[in-house]
């Protein structure tokens, strides 16, 4: 089997192209507002008029849906959140210790929730409950908690089926986080996304729910109300919840508003419309860079780079960037990829080039079939299995997984075994998360 890996002595395309490549950065657009479509609540801390340090007794719903969160007693017990200036990255917040702020009849069935919010300890964030049984999580309810020995679960019941699923991850206190929460009529459709990333998710029961079923029932933010315990402690600075479940294009448009409002997770952006300066574009086994605009549609910006569709092992890449990548230790590389549902890969790799010439950094998902480097080191990681097909899909790659902790970068691979993929958007994220997962954004 010939062995495929950068290489010199082929011939570069479209070299001429590489005066018009862009400098690396993170993408510099507006953050705009999140998407409005089916909009039930929005709670904003930075629409809140009242001095820091005020009490919030009545937190206004932006939605314009008048579904206001009111301060409520719980058993003759609690106090009021607290407005607190710059609480995230700079904005404000309301602060949480001991009181419960309640949405009046609140209809929700199939649903996507946001909020951006830091948590100081264990509690319960929100929770949704028409307390048929216990305290009514048992028929469609849902919340979201955080701290303990599970650190963040989301729990869907009916009729006192339980179902929770638990985030494996770890929250550090004090640290921002944007969680979105999308729930589609079943246990496969209920899904976790902390700051832009999917998160592994596990059933503790066995039966499922799967339903639709729209319920109007009260809305409850910073305590379990029947109880009155499990009090949420940490900052709330924003909270949205639709009536659908977001689609990739307002899912993403979600993420993009409410990370860049908030300083969450911003992408370093190496590659995407163009390569990096100075870049010098290559072929191997026949492809080229092939820059397409539809068929798919970029994940973002206007372009995007299509492998061809070819038998066995084929890539492009690039090399002798002058605008190079610095991944400091904790940082994540990314890139985003669409597996051509007609002709799907059996195995999708990322290389990395050090400024040192080195190649050996590779990771791969699904089958093991690119005999490049050695299998269970930095030049040759497995990741896990293949991504989906016929969506964008975020691969994430640690960096000192591949050895590229404290590393400059001037080069990067995309390779397949078989079948055809497009790639957009790579580069890195600052080390805010230790255990990254790919991201499915669905078709676009």
């Amino acid at each position: 089997m010939r062995t495929l890996r950068p290489n010199y002595q082929i011939r570069c395309l479209w070299l001429c192209s590489i005066l018009l490549f862009a400098l690396p950065g993170w993408t510099a657009t507006a953050p705009g507002d999140p998407p409005t479509s089916g909009l039930l609540l929005w709670l904003k801390a930075d629409a809140l008029h009242l001095q820091a340090g005020a009490p919030v007794t009545t937190w206004e719903d932006a939605s314009g849906k008048g579904h206001p969160a009111v301060f409520t007693r719980v058993r003759q017990q609690g106090t009021p959140p607290l407005l607190m200036p710059d609480a995230i990255n700079g904005k404000p917040a309301v602060r949480f210790t001991n009181g419960l702020l309640r949405v009046q009849a609140l209809p929700l069935g199939t649903f996507t929730i946001a909020a951006v919010f830091t948590t100081a300890g264990e509690g319960m964030l929100y929770e949704h409950s028409d307390g048929e049984h216990s305290y009514a999580i048992c028929r469609d309810g849902c919340y979201l908690a955080t701290g303990g020995e599970s650190p963040l679960s989301i729990r869907r019941q009916r009729r006192c089926t339980n179902k929770t699923l638990v985030d494996t991850r770890a929250l550090s206190t004090g640290q921002p986080v944007l969680a979105v929460t999308t729930f589609s009529g079943s246990d496969a459709g209920l899904q976790l996304f902390l700051n832009g990333s999917v998160q592994p998710l596990t059933a503790n029961e066995l039966s499922g729910i799967n339903t639709t079923d729209q319920v109007t029932a009260h809305f409850d933010i910073g305590m379990r109300a029947y109880y009155g315990d499990m009090p949420f402690q940490g900052d709330l600075a924003e909270l949205l919840v639709y009536d659908h479940v977001a689609a990739p294009d307002e899912l993403a448009q979600l993420h993009n508003a409410l990370q860049l409002k908030y300083g969450l997770n911003q992408d370093t952006v190496w590659v995407e419309d163009a390569l990096p300066a100075g870049a010098i574009p290559v072929s191997d086994n026949g492809e080229g860079w092939n820059w397409v605009s539809h068929d798919p549609t970029p994940f973002s910006g206007t372009l995007a780079s299509q492998s061809s569709l070819a038998a066995g092992q084929h890539q492009h890449f690039f090399h002798g960037a002058t605008a190079t990548l610095a991944v400091e230790t904790g940082d994540t590389l990314i890139a985003y990829i669409y597996l051509d549902p007609a002709h799907p890969p059996t195995e999708v790799m990322l290389q990395y080039r050090a400024a040192d010439g080195s190649w050996e950094h590779r990771a791969y998902w699904g089958a093991n079939q690119i005999i490049l480097g050695t299998d269970a080191t930095d030049s040759r990681r497995a990741m896990g299995a293949l991504p989906a097909t016929g969506q964008w899909v975020r691969l994430a790659v640690p960096a000192d997984q591949i050895g590229l902790a404290g590393k400059t970068l001037d080069g990067m691979a995309f390779t397949l075994f078989d079948g055809r993929a497009t790639w957009d958007h790579a580069g890195k994220v600052a080390g805010q998360h230790k255990r990254p997962t790919n991201v499915s954004t669905g078709a676009k």
